[in-house]
C-alpha cells in the first residue's frame, strides 16, 4: 500500500499538471528591453541600491542628479506634447475614470458595478469621479484629440471594445490626470492616503507623476504560459499626472501600431500566438509593461545613447521581483503586488486589510467573456476549480515546504534568478570575488558561413585545458640584430617565469603564412586579413585566430610577466570553494568614471595585451566572425581606409579592446538568455567595476585591473609589486609611429613650418587678420575662447605616461594650495628672517590657500613617490648636476602632479590669489570666421597662469635674458596636469637622458635646459598648438601664430583658451623699466625679491634701469 507521502507527491503532480494543460493557451512572449550605452545615471543607481541593499524590502527612492529629456520622435508625438505639456511640479489631479458599456443610470448597467464603483465614491469625497459609457467615450475622445487626429483615428478604428478601452484609459489620463480604474475594481482605502501622494517618501522628496502596480511576479519557469511578461504591472488601476512623457510615448506607439495595421488591412488579424495576447501586446499590459521599462530605463541613459537609439536596460524585472514596499525611480512610482492586487493568495501579495492594499481587482474580466474563443470559458472555470482543489490537498495533507520544492516542477532556476541570488548572498563580491556556476547555461544559437566553418575546422572541447605555450610576435625574429634589447629582456621575464610552457615568436611574415595556412578553408577570414589597411589591425587579429587555432596565452611583445603563470588564480583548479574550468581569462585594463578623457572606448575596457584561451572558445569564433564580417563589409562600401571617430577610436574598434569587450560581454550573457529574439542583457560593465579579486561568470574569469595593468596612478591599481600584478604592459604603442633610434641632434624643440596655401590656412589668416582688427588689444586686454581647441598627441612613452597619471580636467577649479621650497625649516634658526617675514605674506595674503614649503630632502621623496609610474623623469631629476636644475624642474613636477601656485622663496605675497586676473573685465569681439568667442574669464576658469618676466626693446637683450619677451617662473599657477607642463616635463626629461647619454650633462645652460628660456618657449608653443586645430596638428606642425612679439607692451591680461598671461606689474612690480609699474598698481599681485642663491647680485638684470 502506498505511503501517505507518495500519495500527497502523486496528487500535487496531477494538480500541477492540470492547470498546466488547460490554461496553455492563455500565453504570450516577452519582448525585450531596450539596449544603449553607458550612462552615468546607472552608477549612481548601481551606488543607491549598494547602500539600500535591502532596497526590495524597505523600499527606495532613487532620484537621479539628471536625467535625459525624451525627444519627440514624431508628429503625433509632437502635437500630444503641444497640447498636453507635462508640468512635474503640478499635484496629481483629483479625478477618478471608470467606463462601462452604458452609463450608470441605464437599467442595464449591472448592480455589483454600482457597488464596486460606489467604494471609489465613499472613501475619496474630494474628487470628482466619472463613470463613462462607451457612446461618451467616443465623443471625448474626438473631442479632446481633435487637433491630434491620427491619434483620434487609431481610436475610433479599433476593431475590439477592449482595445478602445484599454486606449482610452491612456487617453484620458493623458488629457486630464488623476486615477483611472476598472469598473470591476474596489477603492479599499483614501487615494490621498497612497504612498503616491505622500510629499516625502523615505526621507526624498516623493516627485512621483506616475503610480502604477504590479499585477504579476510569477518566479516560475513557465510564467510566459500565463503572464505576457516576467513582470507585469497592471493596468486596472493606474494614477498619472497630465501628460506624462511615458503616456505620451505609449499612446504615439499603439497608434502607430493601428494605423500600420489599417494600412496593411490587418485591423481584424491575430498577430502572434493567440487573441489574447495580440491584445496583451497592441494595448494591454504587456506593451503598457514594456513602456513603463522604456521609460524608466530612456530617462537614466545618457543623451549621447538616447539620441543615438542604443539603449542599455538598467532596470528590468529584476529590479522589482519580490518587492515588499513601493519603489520609485524618479517621477514613477511603483507599487507592490498587494497594493492592486490583495488577496490573490499568490506571488508574495497580502490581503486586503494590508497598509498597502489601494485597490482590489475582481476579475469579472468582460471582454474575455465577450471575444473568447468556444471552449475556452469552460478552459477558465476548470483551470479555477483545480487550483481551488490542489490548495485544499496541500492544506489537508500539511505538505512542507520541503516536500514542495522537492518537486521536479520545482527544481529548474534560470541562470539570471541563480545569478541574482548569487549576488543577493554575497553583497560585497568586489572584494571577496566572485565565481558563479549556472546549473543551466543556455547555448549560444548563432550561425554563420564563417562560424558554422570555424566550429568545423576547430571544435570547442571544454574538457581540454588551456595549452601550455605562450604567443608573441613582432616585425622580426628573435634572432635577427634588429630585434629591440628591451623587447628581448621582456620576453626573457616570460621564460623565466613560465618554464614549463612553449614559447613562441612569430614574426609578421610568420603570422601570414599561417593565417593562410590555418585558416585557407575559410577563404572569408583570409581575405579580411589580407586587405586590412594597418599593421595594427592585422596584428590584434591574428592574436585572436592563434589563440582560436591552438589555444594558449597571447602576450604582447611588450609585456613583462612578473609572477609566475601558475600561480595565477587562473591556473588553480578551485576558486572560492568551487571548482575552476576556465575556457577564457581576460584582464580589466580600464574601470574609470572619466574613461572617455582618458582616450579608453568603454567605461569597463578589457586589455587585449594578454589573453588566455582555449582552442576553439566559442567567443574567439564569434569575434573572428564579426571582424571579418566588419572588414568585408568596409571594403564593399569602399570604407576601407575611412577612419570613423579618431584614428586611436577607429583601430580600438574595428579589432581592438572596444571591439573584444564587447563579445567578451555577450559570451558571458548569452548563457542567460531565456529567448533569443528578445536578447537581454544581464551581465553589464557594473558587474565587473571596482573589483578587487577576479569574477568569474562561468568559464570566463575576469582579473581586476591590478593583474594586468598596474602601476596607473589614476585607475587606483596598485603597483607592480602588488600580489595580483601578473602582468605589466610597458606600452611602447610602436604601432602608433615608426621606432627611431635616439639621437641627440634629432632632439629639437617643436617645429615650425610655413604657411602655405591650403583650406587651413585660410582659416589661420582669417584669425591673424581679425586680431589686427582690434590694435588695442594690448592695452585693453583680451579673452579668446577656443571652441575647438586641439588635443595634443602623446607622442612618446613618457608623455603618454604622464597623462594616465596625472590627466587634465578643465573643469576643475586650481587647487588652492601654495607650494615653496628652501633647503631649512622654515622654523629652523638659520633660515633667514626676511625669507620668514616673505612667505608669511603669501600664509596672511591667502587665509583660505594651504601652503606647503618644503625643505630638499622632502621635493626628492615628493618626486620618487608621485612620479613611481614614469621612471625616465624620477632618473632626469636624480641627474642633474647641479641644484638650480632640480629646483627648477620641481616646480613643474609638483604643478603638474598636484596643482596649485608655485613661487620663489624670495618673492612677496601682494594680494590674495583669488584676486589674480579680476581685471578681464572688457570684452573683445572676435569674427566668427576665427572659430572663437569672448567672454569674460576669471583666474578659476583658466588652466594655467603665468607673468611676463622680462620685456626688452633693446637688441642687447641676450646680456641679460635667455629670451627678448620672457615668461617668468618664480610664480606659476597652474591645474593638476595641465598639458603644457606634460610636454615641457617631457621635454626635459628627453634632453637630460640624451645628455647622459652623450656625455653632455657638464655643458649645462640652465636658461634653455629647465630655466625661463625653455618654459617661455613651451608656453607660446601650446598656445600656438592649440590654435593649430586647423592645421596638420597630428604631425605637430603648425603656424606660429603667437610669439613674443604679440605680448610685447601689454598692459592688460591676454588669455589664450585656459592659458592666462599677466602684464609685467603682475609678477615684477618695482624693477623701474620695461613698462612694469609699482607695488601698489591694482595689476600687482607678487613681488620678486632677487635673492637667488644660485646667482651672484651682479648677475641680477632686474637691478638694471
Amino acid at each position: 500500500m502506498p505511503k501517505p507521502g507518495v500519495k500527497r507527491l502523486i496528487l500535487a503532480l496531477l494538480c500541477i499538471w492540470l492547470i498546466y494543460f488547460f490554461v496553455t493557451s492563455l500565453s504570450s512572449k516577452t519582448d525585450s528591453q531596450p539596449v544603449s550605452e553607458f550612462s552615468t545615471a546607472k552608477i549612481e543607481l548601481i551606488r543607491a541600491l549598494e547602500a539600500h541593499t535591502d532596497w526590495k524590502r524597505e523600499g527606495l527612492n532613487f532620484q537621479p542628479s539628471f536625467k535625459t529629456t525624451l525627444t519627440l520622435d514624431s508628429d503625433v508625438e509632437r502635437q500630444l506634447s503641444r497640447e498636453f505639456p507635462y508640468d512635474p511640479t503640478d499635484p496629481f489631479p483629483k479625478f477618478i475614470w471608470q467606463t462601462w458599456k452604458v452609463g450608470l443610470d441605464d437599467k442595464e448597467f449591472p448592480s455589483k458595478y454600482k457597488r464596486y464603483q460606489a467604494t471609489w465614491e465613499e472613501k475619496n469625497p474630494g474628487y470628482s469621479h466619472y463613470v463613462i459609457s462607451d457612446q461618451i467615450c467616443d465623443v471625448l475622445i474626438k473631442n479632446l484629440y481633435s487637433k491630434v487626429p491620427g491619434v483620434a483615428h487609431a481610436y475610433d478604428i479599433m476593431p475590439k471594445s477592449i482595445l478602445k478601452a484599454d486606449f482610452f484609459r491612456y487617453l484620458i489620463l493623458f488629457a486630464r490626470g488623476g486615477v483611472y480604474s476598472d469598473i470591476d475594481t474596489t477603492g479599499l482605502k483614501p487615494i490621498e492616503d497612497w504612498a503616491s501622494n505622500s510629499q516625502v517618501y523615505l526621507g526624498i522628496v516623493n516627485n512621483a507623476g506616475l503610480a502604477v502596480g504590479i499585477e504579476a511576479d510569477p518566479d516560475r519557469p513557465d510564467w510566459a504560459e500565463w503572464y505576457a511578461r516576467r513582470i507585469q504591472f497592471c493596468q486596472w488601476t493606474i494614477q498619472s499626472k497630465k501628460g506624462h512623457p511615458m503616456l505620451r510615448k505609449l499612446i504615439t506607439k499603439i497608434t502607430e501600431l493601428t494605423l500600420a495595421r489599417e494600412e496593411s488591412g490587418q485591423l481584424k488579424s491575430v498577430l502572434g500566438k493567440d487573441e489574447g495576447g495580440d491584445i496583451m501586446n497592441w494595448t494591454g499590459p504587456g506593451i503598457f509593461t514594456d513602456y513603463i521599462f522604456k521609460y524608466i530605463n530612456n530617462i537614466l541613459e545618457s543623451s549621447a545613447s538616447f539620441k543615438s537609439r542604443k539603449y542599455e536596460g538598467l532596470i528590468d524585472w529584476k529590479m522589482f521581483t519580490g518587492m515588499q514596499q513601493p519603489i520609485v525611480i524618479d517621477d514613477v512610482m511603483v507599487l507592490p503586488i498587494t497594493s492592486f492586487s490583495p488577496d490573490v493568495n499568490t506571488m508574495g501579495a497580502g490581503d486586503s486589510k494590508h497598509p498597502l492594499a489601494y485597490a482590489k481587482h475582481m476579475f469579472s474580466g468582460s471582454w474575455k467573456k465577450d471575444d473568447v474563443m468556444p471552449g475556452m470559458e469552460e478552459k477558465i472555470v476548470l483551470a479555477l476549480v483545480t487550483c481551488t482543489i490542489f490548495s485544499s490537498l496541500i492544506s489537508s495533507y500539511e505538505l512542507t515546504e520541503i516536500e514542495l520544492s522537492s518537486l521536479s516542477y520545482f527544481d529548474f532556476i534560470s541562470p539570471r534568478e541563480e545569478l541574482r541570488r548569487e549576488l543577493q548572498q554575497n553583497p560585497n563580491y568586489r572584494d571577496t570575488g566572485l565565481n558563479f556556476q549556472p546549473q543551466h547555461p543556455t547555448s549560444t544559437p548563432y550561425s554563420t558561413s564563417v562560424l558554422d566553418k570555424l566550429k568545423r575546422l576547430f571544435p570547442y572541447d571544454p574538457t581540454l585545458p588551456i595549452p601550455k605555450q605562450v604567443w608573441q610576435m613582432w616585425k622580426v625574429g628573435l634572432d635577427d640584430d634588429t630585434f629591440p634589447e628591451e623587447f628581448r629582456n621582456y620576453h626573457e621575464t616570460w621564460l623565466n617565469h613560465s618554464t614549463e610552457y612553449e614559447h613562441i615568436v612569430k614574426t609578421n611574415a610568420e603570422c601570414d603564412a599561417l593565417v593562410a595556412e590555418l585558416f585557407a578553408d575559410v577563404p572569408d577570414i583570409v581575405h579580411a586579413y589580407n586587405i586590412m589597411p594597418l599593421p595594427i589591425l592585422k596584428c590584434d587579429f591574428s592574436r585572436y585566430l592563434l589563440l582560436y587555432a591552438y589555444g594558449g596565452i597571447y602576450a604582447d611583445i611588450d609585456t613583462k610577466i612578473l609572477k609566475p603563470i601558475d600561480s595565477w588564480f587562473s591556473s588553480q583548479e578551485s576558486y572560492l570553494n568551487k571548482s575552476l574550468d576556465l575556457g577564457l581569462v581576460v584582464g580589466v585594463e580600464c574601470d574609470h568614471s572619466n574613461w572617455k578623457e582618458f582616450r579608453y572606448v568603454r567605461p569597463v575596457q578589457l586589455n587585449t595585451w594578454t589573453i588566455m584561451a582555449k582552442k576553439g572558445h566559442p567567443m574567439l569564433a564569434e569575434l573572428i566572425n564579426e571582424i571579418t564580417e566588419h572588414t568585408l563589409w568596409r571594403e564593399k562600401t569602399s570604407k576601407l581606409d575611412a577612419t570613423f571617430g579618431t584614428d586611436w577610436d577607429n583601430v580600438i574598434n574595428w579589432t581592438g579592446p572596444g571591439m573584444f569587450t564587447d563579445l567578451v560581454f555577450k559570451h558571458m550573457n548569452d548563457m542567460f538568455q531565456s529567448d533569443f529574439s528578445n536578447y537581454e542583457n544581464i551581465i553589464d560593465y557594473s558587474l565587473v567595476t571596482n573589483i578587487t579579486l577576479p569574477a568569474v561568470i562561468g568559464d570566463t574569469m575576469v582579473l581586476p585591473i591590478a593583474s594586468m595593468n598596474p602601476g596607473m596612478s589614476h585607475l587606483h591599481d596598485g603597483t607592480t609589486e602588488d600580489p595580483l600584478a601578473y602582468i605589466h604592459h610597458v606600452g611602447s604603442g610602436v604601432w602608433k609611429k615608426k621606432r627611431k633610434v635616439k639621437k641627440i641632434k634629432k632632439i629639437k624643440k617643436i617645429k615650425k613650418i610655413r604657411k602655405s596655401k591650403n583650406k587651413e590656412d585660410v582659416e589661420t589668416a582669417q584669425f591673424l587678420s581679425t586680431i589686427k582688427a582690434h590694435p588695442d588689444y594690448l592695452n585693453t586686454g583680451l579673452n579668446l575662447q577656443l571652441t575647438s581647441p586641439a588635443d595634443i598627441p602623446l607622442q612618446s612613452n613618457v608623455l603618454q605616461q604622464l597623462a594616465h597619471s596625472f590627466p587634465y580636467d578643465r573643469s576643475e577649479p586650481i587647487p588652492k594650495q601654495i607650494w615653496q621650497t628652501w633647503k631649512l625649516r622654515i622654523d629652523d634658526p638659520n633660515t633667514p628672517v626676511q625669507l620668514k617675514n616673505l612667505s608669511q605674506t603669501w600664509t596672511d595674503a591667502n587665509p583660505n590657500y594651504v601652503h606647503h614649503i618644503l625643505i630638499d630632502e622632502e621635493c626628492d621623496s615628493l618626486v620618487a613617490e608621485l612620479y613611481a609610474q614614469v621612471p625616465d623623469v624620477i632618473h632626469a631629476y636624480r641627474t642633474f648636476p647641479i641644484p638650480i636644475l632640480r629646483f627648477d624642474f620641481f616646480r613643474y613636477l609638483i604643478l603638474f602632479a598636484k596643482g596649485g601656485v608655485y613661487s620663489d622663496m624670495d618673492t612677496k605675497g601682494l594680494k590674495g590669489i583669488d584676486d589674480w586676473a579680476s581685471n578681464m573685465g572688457s570684452k573683445t569681439q572676435i569674427d566668427s570666421s576665427s572659430n572663437s568667442t569672448v567672454s569674460v574669464g576669471k583666474a578659476s576658469s583658466y588652466g594655467m597662469i603665468v607673468g611676463v618676466e622680462a620685456d626688452v626693446d633693446s637688441d642687447e637683450w641676450p646680456k641679460w635674458f635667455a629670451r627678448k619677451l620672457q615668461i617668468c617662473q618664480w610664480t606659476i599657477q597652474s591645474k593638476k596636469g595641465h598639458p603644457m607642463l606634460r610636454e615641457l616635463i617631457a621635454r626635459i626629461t628627453e634632453v637630460t637622458l640624451a645628455r647622459e647619454e652623450f656625455n653632455e650633462l657638464d655643458n649645462s645652460n640652465v636658461m634653455d635646459w629647465t630655466g625661463p628660456g625653455i618654459f617661455t618657449d613651451y608656453v607660446f608653443d601650446y598656445a600656438n598648438a592649440i590654435l593649430g586645430a586647423s592645421s596638420d596638428f597630428k604631425r605637430r606642425k603648425y603656424d606660429t601664430l603667437i610669439n613674443g612679439a604679440f605680448f610685447s607692451h601689454m598692459q592688460q591680461p591676454i588669455a589664450i583658451d585656459d592659458l592666462l598671461i599677466l602684464p609685467i606689474t603682475s609678477f615684477s612690480p618695482d624693477i623701474g623699466w620695461m613698462g612694469a609699474k609699482e607695488s601698489n598698481d591694482t595689476m600687482a599681485y607678487v613681488k620678486h625679491m632677487f635673492q637667488g642663491s644660485w646667482k651672484t647680485e651682479s648677475d641680477n638684470p632686474h637691478s638694471r634701469k
